[in-house]
């Protein structure tokens, strides 16, 4: 994103709808411009974590468009964002529909007025002839550990996923058959190793729900570990001869690091293999001793639908994104109360994961990686400190410390502590 004609790096969110910046000493200048509204306070939740501050307008620019008076949260304080907090990102960029927004929410309820409208809603607004779509392809990198914007796209396709053009139009699902809340889409199936997975959905509090054998997911480049249902994460772990690592959560499993699966969803009526390098991660982590452990955890976490506010059954993060091209389709702008609502939104998607391909390269990929110094070292089924740990690093380092703390070696499966 653009201010004052400088770059500010933003975090992209198709799972939430508002844009807020956090100044520091260094961009503080970049926001004098902008118009805050005393009697505007929001904060806005991100699980653990939380930003509040006032609801501001200003001039920013965004792939190309520049939009004046757009509606944003000027954060003041925030409360364990990790991206915030590593000097990571200056904020981040909702990609959802004005019904999520809680800046448009606001701002009609406080002033009946409209002109807090998502930026991508100005966008298209300002300029009718561009196709009410973005498009994103995540880059992997690190064996899979971090991931990077390697295209997105406003109204066009990258250079050769065109395809996806011709490729079926994906309903939104939604609980709520009169609002269009999150990117949903249903997952008519799950394989496993070439074997049905049961899906059973527990979405809860709408007017609808997934047909029988299907569940609700949002896509959302917002979280970068996909949420499945435990029995489901409890399968693909237990096929890798993963072992479920007793921590607060009961998200983590320790999974021999070349192990691999063969999962397999399908989505309005495409098949789509995940990477072998997105279904574990690699770590390392120190004992109370002082010594380095490497060890690999699930990619793909168990999570209570609960968690999503009875509204999606999974959360298929980065890690799942990364095997498609995906094209969010906002649909035909309607007037309406709040400005402009979204009529008939929908998602294409474009497989890119070859399973074969994919093997071989996880074979290379990961034992390149096993052997990098500071990693651990090891290579086959792990030797030399392959292991597991929680959800996030803080959990995994919490789980994994504990054990170590034993001082002695512990041989679980093919893993060595």
């Amino acid at each position: 994103m653009q201010i004052k004609g400088k770059d500010v790096v933003m975090q992209v969110d198709t799972g939430s709808s508002d844009t807020w910046l956090y100044p520091t000493s260094s961009t503080r200048d970049l926001y004098t411009d902008a118009v805050p509204y005393s009697d505007l306070p929001l904060t806005l939740s991100y699980g653990r974590g939380q930003v509040a501050g006032h609801i501001a307008q200003m001039t920013v620019g965004f792939a190309g468009y520049t939009v004046q008076n757009q509606g944003i949260l000027l954060v003041e304080q925030q409360r364990e964002m990790s991206l915030i907090e590593a000097n990571l990102t200056n904020g981040l960029l909702g990609l959802g529909f004005d019904t999520l927004s809680a800046i448009s929410n606001t701002v009609v309820q406080k002033t009946q007025q409209t002109w807090g409208r998502t930026l991508l809603s100005n966008i298209f607004i300002s300029d009718p002839t561009t196709p009410n779509h973005i498009a994103f392809r995540l880059d992997r990198h690190d064996d899979g550990n971090t991931t990077d914007v390697g295209a997105f796209d406003i109204g066009t396709f990258a250079p050769g996923f065109e395809s996806v053009n011709s490729t079926a139009e994906i309903p939104i699902f939604s609980s709520n058959a009169q609002a269009n809340m999150y990117w949903n889409v249903l997952v008519d199936s799950v394989t496993l190793n070439g074997k049905a997975q049961t899906l059973s959905s527990t979405v809860n509090g709408g007017t609808q729900t997934p047909p029988a054998g299907k569940v609700s997911a949002v896509l959302d480049t917002g979280y970068s570990l996909p949420q499945l249902s435990p029995d489901l994460a409890h399968a693909i772990y237990s096929a890798m001869g993963g072992v479920l690592i007793d921590d607060s959560n009961n998200t983590a499993y320790a999974v021999p690091c070349m192990a691999e699966a063969q999962l397999v969803f399908s989505i309005g009526g495409h098949t789509i293999p995940i990477h072998p390098l997105d279904l574990t991660q690699v770590h390392t982590v120190t004992s109370t001793r002082g010594t380095n452990y490497t060890v690999c955890i699930n990619a793909f976490e168990p999570f209570s639908s609960n968690a999503g506010g009875g509204e999606v059954d999974f959360i298929l993060g980065d890690a799942f994104l990364r095997n498609v091209y995906s094209v969010y389709d906002y649909g035909d702008f309607v007037q309406g109360l709040s400005g402009y609502a979204q009529g008939d939104p929908y998602i294409k998607l474009l497989p890119l994961t070859d399973p074969t391909a994919a093997s071989a390269e996880f074979k290379t990929a990961r034992a390149a990686t096993l052997t990098i110094p500071g990693t651990g070292g090891g290579s086959g089924g792990g030797s030399g400190g392959n292991g597991g740990g929680g959800g996030d690093n803080g959990a995994m380092g919490s789980s994994i410390g504990g054990w170590l703390a034993f001082g002695a070696a512990v041989a679980v499966g093919s893993f060595t502590f």
